[in-house]
């Protein structure tokens, strides 16, 4: 097999040498550095445009980078025109002649435009998004905000980017990661950027799919990148000291369970040239948190998706009441051009409480009882330290490292009670079961990546090698006790569990140049993972010592599993300004191999072999019109939880055990995604094509005991539950999103459209019987968010969306539902700096199957003043749930039951709370009375000047 596919590897890649060689041309490169000429500082995000004498019509364009340096490759020998454009600064024209391999234009001053404000008139629609290559950047000025927002509440109202529970979505996608000026800020933690991020300081938005940075250098995609958005800030307020501090107390209704309600949040910024430093902390119990909590902890086993369709209505302030006290620290620095460092540290402790009940039905008509209510008290306490570096050197201009350390630990300590109510299908009582579960876990996570990088004289060839390693290590205690009331049947246990993880790899890439415009890369990719877990379990003896001495070998296991993979493959790139082809095949062999030592010896060996194409295409129109379209294919092994033959009977009604027969699942995605500007209408439109099919989808298998019976010596009650993986075809998706969004002159506001379709389709045993779950959804979403002002604000948004669930098995039981949700945010400052502010949240979910309907009103409301001279400090004193309904709720959909979830949320609390705000900027910035500055700034900025450019280090030549 492996001789066969090494045969049709060399004809593939003679055929494409034979297809996309031609007569090799050398290209150039031209490099140079922007200066202010009246401060020697660089400019950042400057636009540079390059026009050959010998076609006029077709320009390039680029930006600075953060330290003012702009490169054009794969020019031709001949004459051009550069052409500099930036706020604030006269445009800057110079002739160039290219002849040798790459020209340095050196420090090119540009001076200050000697134009005052007062003296622009010139007013403008502001140019909302645009289209910059297969990046969407928006423009900040376009979308007014009160002068305290942050960033957060800055992207809420540009088209195409929503927030969902906490998620930033970009074009139908989570953002990953935020970046400062194309640099890393917070690590990964996008919430701790958008939500501590002034807006005022922001001049852009940027979003596309970063590369990761060895494909960033090779130029061939990997298939590893990340929805990203990039943050551009104002030249004039990216100096200096800013930021906001909040204290706020206050009385909650007593009916609640929660203690007074409390705030202490800290947002300090040092910006200097390229040195940054950044400070947040926050104290509070009303479930306010400024970023992730990064937990790697989690508790249960996964097995796959198993067809759950889950949609909700989460209260405002998450489920639960927690209290959180946190800190955090983003540093990041460059000296010159040789060395940059960024990194940062988190501490997070969390101490929460939450209530839930729950009402499910099955749907398998064999089993005694139809219906289970379920309630759930539990409490948790978290803590975790997080540490994130990044470090960039330079070694010369043909070498360079890429250090990334990312380090985690955290312990956790919980508790659970849960009661459950069996019932039969006319209501009477099945079975009654109660687990009171407390468990205490700690663990570390360290990932550690480095990568070189090589360019050789010749243009485009290049060589690199990327190494990482991880190493994660949890270790858990667990005390379960079990009461089954129908046959006092009594589970009592103690179980220690050490999971160890260890990860190698290694990725070589050479890249090299065929054609003007052409390269070949060859890549070779090696991987292996051990995996280890020791699980031992007691049953409590009564008599005697009366402790957790009987140890019980059914329950207990140690499993090691390795997991190797051998990755060549070969990639074809040709890139001109209109057009980027990426192409790419590779072959993956792979050898899982599982040993089981206890409590019965076993083994098992598999091997797979995969052949992975890929493919992109990204094509321009013009400046305002892109079409990218993706295809590829990547494996995924089965964890060690999913391998393990080893049983989990925390809950007696719901068992689950490993398979060590599982394989490796293969996914096969395409999306295709289309955008247009219209810069004259300042208009937007965004549409995307999602499909994706999983051959061997590792999912469940359901089995429901019929009488009382006795596996692998556990007994399992009638009626009970056994639950394993197993591999299984059908399982693929498809979905599609479009996105208008246009402004709404005559009441100044922003409206913005979305609609989309979805489905799923997911695979899965019920007692051996195949049954598979579809669910259609339609959504359908608009927006309008006022630019009036920064005096008054607001926001109206309205999303419908409507769901059919349908089972090739028991189809009886199909279920459709309904949720829509309206709300409304709205800010108004007037007389002698007063101020109100208010959002009201209506939420409606209706399940027409069930004919269940619940709904709520959310009413939070605020009043205060500005404070002080320069209006820095505010006192504010706010109103939460007004109305006493907040509530969250949500209805989930498997294969094997339909299920409704209320749980406890924080309810009607007030608080009083002072805000200042730290604005000391050094860079120069026109000042007028009243806070009409950004207005003024507007209209010089929508006056004329090129449009920027794409995130800064980065070009689309």
């Amino acid at each position: 097999m492996i001789c066969l596919f090494n045969k049709k590897l060399l004809v593939a890649a003679s055929f494409v040498f034979l297809l996309f060689t031609t007569v090799h041309s050398q290209d150039l490169r031209l490099t140079g550095i922007l200066i202010n000429a009246t401060d020697n500082s660089t400019l950042v995000g400057a636009t540079v445009k390059l026009t050959s004498a010998g076609d006029t019509l077709h320009p390039r364009y680029t930006t600075s980078d953060a330290g003012g340096n702009f490169v054009y490759n794969g020019l031709k020998k001949g004459q051009y025109v550069l052409n500099v454009t930036f706020v604030g600064f006269k445009p800057f024209i110079t002739n160039v002649s290219l002849s040798g391999i790459q020209t340095n234009l050196g420090k090119l001053n540009v001076e200050a435009s000697i134009t005052t404000l007062t003296e622009v008139d010139v007013v403008s629609q502001a140019v909302r998004a645009e289209q910059k290559g297969d990046t969407a950047q928006y423009n900040a000025d376009a979308f007014k905000v009160a002068h305290d927002a942050n960033t957060e509440d800055l992207i809420k109202k540009m088209p195409g980017i929503t927030i969902e529970n906490g998620t930033v979505k970009a074009q139908g996608e989570e953002v990953k990661k935020v970046l400062v000026d194309g640099k890393t800020f917070f690590g990964d933690d996008a919430s701790a950027t958008l939500k501590n991020l002034p807006a005022e300081v922001v001049d852009k938005i940027q979003v596309f799919d970063k590369l990761s940075d060895q494909a960033a250098w090779t130029g061939f995609d990997d298939g590893n990148s990340q929805k990203t958005m990039n943050i551009v800030t104002r030249k004039n307020k990216n100096q200096g000291t800013f930021g906001k501090m909040t204290a706020g107390y206050g009385f909650i209704n007593k009916e609640s369970l929660a203690a007074d309600p409390y705030q202490v949040n800290v947002n300090l910024n040092y910006f200097k040239d390229q040195r940054r430093l950044t400070l947040i902390g926050a104290s509070n119990n009303i479930n306010d948190q400024n970023f992730g909590s990064g937990d790697f902890l989690g508790s249960g086993r996964s097995f796959g998706r198993g067809g759950m369709r889950s949609f909700g209505s989460g209260g405002s302030g998450g489920d639960g009441i927690t209290t959180t006290n946190a800190l955090g620290l983003n540093f990041s620095n460059s000296w010159g051009t040789k060395l940059s460092v960024s990194g940062s540290y988190f501490y997070n402790k969390g101490n929460s409480k939450s209530y839930s009940t729950s009402d499910r039905a099955y749907i398998p008509e064999t089993l005694p009882y139809k219906y289970l209510s379920q309630e759930n008290t539990s409490t948790n306490v978290n803590q975790n330290h997080r540490m994130n570096l990044r470090l960039e050197y330079s070694i010369n201009d043909r070498n360079s490292l890429i250090w990334t350390p990312r380090f985690n630990i955290q312990s956790s300590k919980s508790t659970s009670l849960i009661g459950q109510d069996f019932l039969k299908t006319d209501g009477q009582p099945y079975g009654t079961t109660y687990s009171d579960t407390y468990g205490s876990a700690n663990g570390i996570n360290f990932n550690n990546e480095i990568l070189y990088r090589y360019k050789f004289n010749e243009k485009g060839r290049t060589i690199s090698l990327n190494i990482a390693n991880a190493v994660n290590n949890r270790k858990s205690d667990i005390y379960l006790d079990n009461l089954l009331l129908e046959n006092a049947d009594t589970t009592k246990q103690y179980s220690n569990t050490n999971t160890k993880g260890f990860t190698m790899s290694g990725n070589l890439v050479y890249t090299e140049p065929i054609a003007t415009n052409s390269q070949l890369q060859f890549n070779y990719n090696l991987s292996y993972s051990i995996n280890k877990n020791d699980k031992k379990t007691y049953d409590y003896v009564y008599d005697g010592h009366q402790d957790y001495t009987n140890f019980n070998d059914l329950l207990s296991n140690y499993y090691t599993n390795d997991y190797i993979t051998h990755k060549p493959g070969i990639g074809y790139l040709y890139k001109t300004p209109k057009v980027t082809l990426n192409a790419g095949l590779s072959y993956q062999y792979a050898v899982l191999n599982g040993n089981q030592t206890f409590p019965v010896p076993s083994s098992a060996e598999n091997s797979f072999s995969s052949i992975l194409p890929s493919f992109m295409l990204n094509y321009k129109f013009s400046d305002y019109m892109n079409l990218r379209t993706v295809y590829r294919a990547n494996s995924n092994a089965p964890s060690i939880s999913q391998l393990q033959q080893v049983i989990d009977n925390s809950n007696p009604m719901f068992v689950s055990i490993g398979n060590p027969d599982l394989k490796q699942e293969v996914r096969h995605f395409s999306v295709a995604r289309f955008s247009l500007s219209n810069k004259t209408k300042t208009s937007n439109f965004f549409g995307m094509v999602f499909l994706s099919k999983t051959f061997d989808a590792i999912s469940n298998a359901i089995y429901y005991a019929a009488a009382d019976t006795t596996i692998l010596g556990i007994y399992l009650n009638k009626g009970g539950q056994l639950s394993k993986p197993v591999n299984l075809d059908g399982s693929w998706s498809a979905r599609t999103l479009l996105t208008f969004g246009f402004p709404v002159s005559f009441i100044k506001s922003n409206l913005n459209f979305n609609t989309g379709l979805s489905y799923n389709s997911t695979p899965s045993l019920i007692n051996l019987e195949k049954n598979i779950s579809g669910t259609y959804g339609i959504n359908e979403g608009v927006v309008l968010s006022s630019n009036i002002s920064e005096n008054l604000d607001f926001t109206l948004t309205y999303n419908f969306t409507y769901n059919l669930v349908k089972n090739s098995l028991q189809s009886r039981n199909n279920n459709n539902y309904i949720f829509q949700i309206a709300s409304t945010n709205f800010r108004w400052q007037f007389w002698k700096n007063l101020f109100v502010q208010t959002n009201l949240t209506y939420q409606n979910y209706n399940t027409i199957s069930t004919k269940v309907v619940t709904d709520y009103t959310l009413w939070n409301a605020s009043i205060g003043s500005k404070l002080f001279k320069n209006k820095a400090g505010e006192i504010k004193f706010t109103a939460f749930d007004i109305l006493k309904q907040n509530i969250s709720f949500s209805h989930n959909v498997t294969d094997q039951y339909i299920e409704d979830i209320n749980s406890m949320v924080l309810n009607q609390y007030f608080i009083l709370s002072f805000t200042y705000n730290l604005r000391k900027f050094t860079g120069e910035m026109p000042q007028e009375k009243d806070g009409n500055d950004r207005h003024r700034w507007d209209r010089m900025h929508n006056s004329g000047g090129m449009p920027p450019g794409p995130p800064p280090g980065m070009q689309f030549d």
